[in-house]
């Protein structure tokens, strides 16, 4: 068995510490820990000043990109904006057009309607001088019988072309009934989008605001079908709002400015103290308190 020796000379000599050691002192700790806090201040700053800028897009959502890309980002969404303001400027322009076209074509067809109508009506005006059919015909033999035949097939000809005729009017009236319809709840839709709050309820106020100006209820209705003229309408009884409230503060402006200052009732001077008093009003406020003691 062997015995273990202590070397109390051994113990007495100091112990190397590992250089990895971190150092125990508080203070150092502190310096240490500020150290830290300053580099992530310093990679903070450096990320904020690393040329990026916020852009939020269109879907709602925020980016960081260059200042430089960001300024050309903004330039294409305003073109883009422009681009479908003037796209929607132009389908209307053509739907309105496109409207006073087939209006002008049912206006001509049916002026030709009317007057092939007429042409009818003439070829029938010589039969008119016939006051009694059945005696021509018992007297006129058989030319009297061939312009009866010539008439009835005038007067078919005529009363069929002209139960054709109101039927195709009253389906022209109910097409245009049905077209305005529908333009008025395609302009309703797009008065929506630049109108906020558009409703029957804000249409109700336009017609009290323009019918003074010598518009009925009924064209600024039918104008539904047209939203460029509502939105003007809109526009300007929005300027007569703000003219009103530009006139009433005016008018208040100036009643406060030539407004009396207001005087409390039963209120009496203050009274000077005698120190300040010249010599007559010290005499006659002497006097007063005589005659009080009296």
């Amino acid at each position: 068995m062997t015995d273990v020796l202590t070397d109390d000379s051994a113990l007495a000599e100091p112990v190397a510490m590992p250089a990895d050691l971190p150092d125990l002192n508080p203070e150092t700790d502190d310096q240490d820990r500020e150290e830290i806090d300053e580099a992530d201040d310093q990679e903070s700053d450096d990320e904020a000043d690393d040329g990026l800028v916020e852009y939020e897009a269109a879907d709602g959502k925020t980016y960081r990109v260059p200042a430089e890309v960001k300024d050309g980002l903004m330039i294409k969404a305003e073109f883009t904006r422009k681009t479908q303001e003037m796209a929607e400027v132009r389908k209307a322009i053509a739907a309105r057009d496109e409207a006073v076209q087939k209006t002008a074509q049912r206006q001509a067809e049916f002026a030709n309607d009317i007057a092939q109508l007429g042409a009818l009506n003439a070829r029938l005006t010589p039969f008119a001088q016939v006051q009694d059919w059945p005696s021509y015909l018992r007297q006129g033999g058989a030319a009297a019988q061939a312009d009866y035949v010539e008439y009835q097939a005038m007067v078919n000809e005529r009363d069929q072309f002209a139960h054709s005729l109101g039927q195709k009017v009253q389906q022209r009236a109910f097409d245009e009934q049905r077209e305005t319809v529908e333009a008025i709840e395609a302009g309703r839709a797009e008065l929506a989008k630049h109108i906020k709050g558009y409703s029957p309820a804000k249409l109700d106020e336009l017609v009290a605001f323009a019918e003074p100006l010598g518009f009925s209820p009924d064209e600024i209705r039918q104008a539904e079908a047209d939203p460029r003229s509502i939105r003007v309408l809109h526009l300007a009884a929005i300027g007569q709002q703000a003219l009103t409230r530009q006139s009433t503060t005016q008018k208040l402006v100036k009643q406060q400015a030539i407004q009396p200052a207001v005087k409390v009732s039963g209120s009496a001077p203050a009274a000077k103290s005698p120190e300040r008093m010249s010599t007559d009003e010290w005499m006659r406020f002497r006097n007063a308190q005589v005659r009080k003691a009296r």
